[in-house]
């Protein structure tokens, strides 16, 4: 760990939520920061704790060059320090879920091949889903690969996996999206169920017309075993975006039940982030800006076990003045990025804040909000240090504190970190 990384920690001990930290005894309870880095950048997406309570599980992307990544999975003890790690190359890693027995990995394999003809051959992605024990040795892959046949040649169609979950028959659900080189080129969802096996017990595809599909990281189970997850509805034009939310509720191997939306009809674009469950409801968070991504500021809403939005749940916030009423305030530059379902019933949400004259420390830091179960304002935070902290990940622990991933940038070089808070995201007694 190099001088940079304890710089880090230092200044986000001092400087969190923007108060001296002279007292924080992090030991006593738990909390921690800690970062993981190489010689080349390494990109936090997602952490989670183990099914044991022994730890962590780390999942990030080893950018080896502009068009090239690995795979890291770091293990950790409850303090946050390295018991091993493992390297996937030629990979892209999205989503992790800890089970009794091992670890599910959800990402891209990655083919690149710098001497194609056609451009969209360059860059081929087979969606991944991968088991490992809990030493972190492979013992179970699925690829999703498919390819077109042309009048001149067979292409491949770049396949991406997005999240998995388990269902009531011990199936597991890869939710991933899929994009043709040949015709409209538009994203598909696709979810693929496989037996213990890894078999493929059925496949479905979801399309939007004339749309992009980008899903978040996660697909739900509701009680009734129906699906739930969350897209971004997205079309780019002359180099400006026009998106909007798409909730998708469905049963297993079935068309739409419900395709619930928000945002359709906005002037501005809603992106979404993350999807999580707390209580009878999912929270949505995702990032709400102009057509060229600027003036963003965060927002939340709620949606029932059958997909619909809530009305009048959505809210809104700026990192440098908190709830909104005017949600057409922006003092800061903010994105929603993950939220997390809490044991109270409630929200936290983890988003990130260009700092401003007035707040923040340098660059960009994490915004953290913590809503009830209506979506009222609870609290929110700030932690950063003098480099840019993009928030990627963030999951309440079995002992209800708050565990948070992704990267620190200083002077160009990317470094995972994680930081495990008390119930109020503090570290501190």
């Amino acid at each position: 760990m190099r001088t940079k990384s304890y710089l880090f920690i230092l200044v986000v001990l001092l400087s969190w939520s923007c108060k001296k930290f002279d007292d924080a005894k992090p030991a006593e309870l738990g909390a921690f920061i800690r970062l993981y880095e190489g010689t080349v950048g390494y990109n936090g997406v997602m952490a989670a704790e183990s099914a044991a309570r022994d730890g962590f599980i780390i999942v990030g992307d080893i950018q080896k060059n502009s068009q090239e990544t690995d795979v890291i999975i770091i293990k950790t003890d409850p303090l946050g320090n390295s018991i091993w790690n493992k390297i996937i190359p030629d990979s892209k890693v999205r989503f992790v879920k800890a089970m009794d027995d091992g670890y599910l990995i959800v990402g891209d394999r990655i083919d690149f091949n710098p001497e194609a003809d056609r451009i969209s051959e360059i860059n081929n992605t087979d969606a991944q889903l991968i088991k490992m024990d809990l030493d972190g040795n492979i013992i179970q892959e699925f690829f999703k690969s498919d390819s077109v046949i042309t009048s001149t040649d067979t292409l491949h169609i770049d396949n991406h996996g997005s999240a998995v979950n388990i269902d009531a028959a011990g199936n597991f659900v890869l939710l991933g999206s899929s994009k043709n080189p040949v015709g409209n080129n538009f994203e598909k969802s696709f979810v693929v169920a496989l037996d213990p096996s890894f078999q493929t017990a059925w496949s479905q595809e979801y399309t939007l017309q004339n749309r992009d599909y980008i899903n978040t990281r996660s697909i739900h189970l509701t009680q009734n075993n129906n699906l739930l997850w969350a897209s971004t509805s997205s079309i780019l034009s002359q180099n400006l975006s026009r998106s909007y939310l798409s909730v998708l509720y469905t049963g297993e191997n079935s068309t739409f039940k419900n395709n619930d939306l928000y945002g359709e009809n906005d002037s501005r674009n809603h992106s979404v982030s993350d999807i999580n469950q707390s209580g009878f409801n999912y929270g949505v968070v995702g990032t709400y800006a102009e057509t060229n991504n600027e003036s963003a500021n965060i927002y939340f809403l709620l949606v029932n076990s059958t997909g619909s939005i809530i009305g009048g749940s959505e809210r809104y916030f700026d990192g440098a003045v908190g709830l909104l009423e005017n949600r057409d305030v922006s003092e800061s530059q903010d994105e929603g990025n993950a939220i997390t379902g809490t044991s109270d019933g409630g929200f936290v949400i983890a988003g990130s804040l260009t700092s401003t004259p007035t707040i923040g420390n340098g660059a960009k830091d994490i915004v953290l909000i913590k809503l009830d179960a209506f979506g009222n304002l609870v609290w929110n935070k700030l932690i950063g240090g003098s480099g840019d902290e993009d928030v990627s990940s963030i999951r309440e622990t079995s002992d209800g504190s708050l565990l948070i991933s992704g990267t620190n940038t200083v002077n160009g070089l990317a470094t995972i970190f994680l930081i495990k808070t008390n119930r109020n995201g503090e570290i501190r007694n």
